[in-house]
């Protein structure tokens, strides 16, 4: 099944083409590698309200990115638009170097994106593994579900990934912690290599809130998976993250390594205030 002999995408993450656009000044020693996914310029608007404006996110393969930034500063917009939930006014979306028209999320899982959302997509009713292969299930002759064995590659999945759950529960019975799991395994069943996450700790527990940079941590080493998270936890982000993007009212206003970002002074003012505990915080 698909949780078997995953295989990575064909595009080698070597050396960029050379074209008319390519820089002619990156140094000699350091080939540049292909992201994995990028936003060039994105802009978007809804009415009068400014979501985002020229809006640049380079997410190098096999990294995990996080967007931070008050509610409002454009973060779920951006994803959004990654996702083909949305379709941007400006600029454009490129998946391994190649400019791609996302039109619905349908086109965003033929490049390999995932997404877990805010608001979980599961169906209350269905049970684990019904909800896992939902739209891409494995069948018997004649076109039955055969749900023995989508229990089996869900089973599959979450012992690979320690995301251990019981494929015959019914969603609707599991707390929000768990539900959170069956989302993951839906986008890694689909075989994602870009995993997008809004918001991942919201409404679950303290105790499974710590579990998960841990957990993301597993996923990125076992799969090589890219990842953009959405998160409010500081100290977990400033932990888990190879790099962040700060956004502030739609536009980039820091990017980095964790260190740089979290000791930026327009990162300081906006986002952790002048709350010095704040800071010490995300330092741990």
């Amino acid at each position: 099944g698909p949780a078997a002999g995953r295989h990575r995408p064909a595009v080698q993450p070597g050396v960029a083409p050379m074209d008319a656009t390519t820089p002619t000044s990156v140094p000699a020693t350091a080939p540049a590698t292909v992201p994995a996914l990028e936003a060039v310029g994105i802009g978007k608007r809804f009415g009068p309200v400014v979501a985002n404006h020229g809006v640049d996110l380079r997410v190098e393969q096999g990294e995990i990115h996080a967007l931070l930034g008050e509610n409002g500063a454009g973060k779920s917009t951006l994803v959004n638009i990654l996702f083909g939930l949305y379709h941007a006014d400006e600029g454009e979306v490129r998946v391994a170097g190649t400019p791609v028209q996302m039109d619905s999320p349908r086109d965003a899982i033929a490049h390999r994106i995932g997404m877990v959302h805010q608001h979980f997509q599961l169906v209350p009713v269905l049970t684990v593994a019904e909800n896992v292969v939902l739209g891409d299930e494995p069948t018997r002759r004649r076109g039955l579900l055969d749900l023995d064995r989508a229990a089996d590659e869900v089973v599959e999945l979450a012992t690979r990934y320690g995301l251990e759950v019981d494929p015959r529960a019914t969603v609707e019975d599991l707390p929000v912690g768990m539900q959170q799991r069956v989302e993951i395994l839906r986008a890694l069943y689909r075989q994602a290599d870009v995993l997008i996450l809004d918001e991942p700790t919201a409404g679950i527990a303290q105790r499974e809130t710590e579990a998960f940079g841990p957990l993301l941590k597993a996923i990125q080493g076992e799969l090589g998976a890219t990842m953009v998270v959405i998160e409010h936890d500081m100290p977990m982000i400033m932990a888990l993250s190879d790099r962040v993007y700060c956004l502030e009212a739609g536009q980039v206003i820091a990017e980095g390594t964790p260190d740089v970002v979290r000791h930026d002074p327009k990162v300081v003012a906006s986002y952790l205030g002048t709350d010095e505990r704040a800071i010490q915080r995300s330092d741990n």
